[in-house]
């Protein structure tokens, strides 16, 4: 793990100590509380209550500070990576009494892309300055702007646009690679490129800065999409190859996988039958019909209600019924009877019908 943040292990007398910068310490540090959510607690970090009840106060004053100040919101996980990141700020501090100073690093051009986000970090560093009664290293800004430029804003300070070469590519990249495996074809699309490009440009910094965020929804994704996680994962695996990123972990492949899988239920289409006396005039009218203002659904066949039990046992993806006559109760997948012409009020009863299979409470 060590080696991982660019860290050392050396004897010194009779105890362990670690070795390397402040800045990797701290986010080892970070990557051991973030999955588990001990940055809540921290008891082990620090023993005196009232200062602990206070420090977390400041901390999470400082982060509302920062939204106000780039006029977002900073939602999980990420708020919880921003607040550890700041509350160690503090520990490491109180228990060291002053912190590693920093090489030469030319931070103001490693900064230069996203003046805001510098602006806003050394202002939130500035107030650490008052609380503390200190001056910190100019360093501490950079490891803040890391930071902000690693999360992904609700309304974000740069242009949701405007993706770099290397965004797109990785994006692009993924989507192929998922899209090759024959379940989902239909993958691409461009909502879900904008949608994964937004979290790829943050995952790409988190990746260069050894930034780890924490997914409590993992296990949950890992069992509603099981084989999507793997091809995604498998995808990622691919990718850090290509163009030579760290390794993409499990944590982040849950994330990458509901972008995906979001794209897949919104592209899903349910299959259905239509119905009527024979098969072809009325039934025709109404495929057309269902065709043009429903683009959710697909209309496999067209049969007559003496044929419906034989083709249902032939095409058993059938999710839904439509028939211009009464069907028997023998039927028992979700049904409807509307009117040829299929009025407003058919419309209303089937577009109803749909987001109940959809959500899993379709019933006839």
């Amino acid at each position: 793990m060590l080696k991982g943040f660019g860290l050392g292990l050396t004897r010194k007398f009779d105890y362990l100590q670690v070795i390397g910068s402040e800045s990797n310490i701290r986010k080892a540090i970070n990557s051991l509380l973030i999955p588990n959510n001990d940055v809540i607690e921290t008891h082990a970090l620090e023993t005196d209550k009232y200062k602990q009840s206070r420090d977390r106060a400041f901390v999470s004053r400082q982060l509302q500070l920062i939204e106000n100040l780039l006029h977002t919101e900073i939602s999980y996980p990420y708020s919880v990576n921003i607040f550890s990141h700041l509350y160690i700020l503090i520990v490491r501090f109180r228990s060291a009494g002053s912190l590693q100073k920093s090489g030469t690093e030319n931070y103001s051009k490693l900064m230069s892309r996203y003046p805001e986000i510098v602006r806003v970090s050394s202002q939130i560093i500035d107030n650490f300055n008052a609380y503390l009664d200190t001056t910190l290293d100019e360093s501490e800004v950079y490891n803040l702007y890391q930071y902000l430029i690693s999360s992904r804003f609700n309304t974000d300070p740069s242009d949701d646009d405007c993706f770099s070469e290397q965004v797109t590519e990785v994006t692009d990249f993924l989507i192929e690679r998922v899209s090759e495996n024959s379940e989902y074809l239909n993958v691409q699309s461009g909502d879900l490129f904008n949608n994964l490009a937004k979290h790829i440009r943050p995952l790409l910094n988190r990746l260069s800065n050894n930034i780890s965020v924490s997914n409590n929804l993992l296990e949950q994704i890992r069992f509603e999409y099981p084989h999507l996680f793997e091809v995604v994962k498998n995808a990622c695996a691919l990718l850090s190859s290509q163009f030579s990123l760290n390794a993409i972990n499990d944590e982040e492949v849950g994330f990458i996988t509901v972008y995906f899988a979001q794209s897949l239920e919104s592209n899903y289409q349910i299959d259905i039958l239509l119905v009527c006396t024979t098969g072809l005039g009325t039934s025709q009218l109404l495929r057309s019909k269902i065709q043009r203002r429903f683009s959710g659904l697909h209309v496999v066949e067209t049969v007559a209600l003496r044929d419906l039990q034989s083709v249902l046992k032939r095409h058993e993806e059938i999710e839904l019924v439509v028939s211009t006559i009464e069907l028997p109760s023998s039927i028992r997948i979700p049904s409807l009877v509307v009117s040829a012409m299929l009025t407003i009020s058919d419309q209303e009863r089937l577009e109803s019908l749909v987001e109940s299979i959809r959500s899993g409470d379709g019933a006839r």
